[in-house]
């Protein structure tokens, strides 16, 4: 198997690439743009920040149960562990 590394690929509109040995294609459509480096950190700071905000949920919601005194093995079984 060879394998290629590379720093960035700059593909042209309407063109179709196959990555990995999945066979999985990527097209990118006539016309499309690609978004600029500080647009993807971006959106990959707000999935991360919403990630944390499930957790602080949800540790903020047992704490809120155990105040009502659920106990721990109640606590699971309502949220599913």
């Amino acid at each position: 198997m060879s394998e290629i590394k590379v720093n960035k690929i700059s593909p042209r509109s309407g063109t179709n690439i196959t990555l990995g040995d999945s066979g999985d294609n990527f097209i990118i459509l006539s016309g499309a743009t690609m978004p600029s480096k500080a647009e993807v950190e971006a959106k990959i700071a707000e999935i991360k920040q919403t990630e944390i905000d499930k957790q602080n949920a949800k540790a903020s919601a047992q704490t809120k149960l155990q105040a009502l005194g659920l106990t721990t093995e109640e606590i699971k079984a309502l949220i599913g562990i």
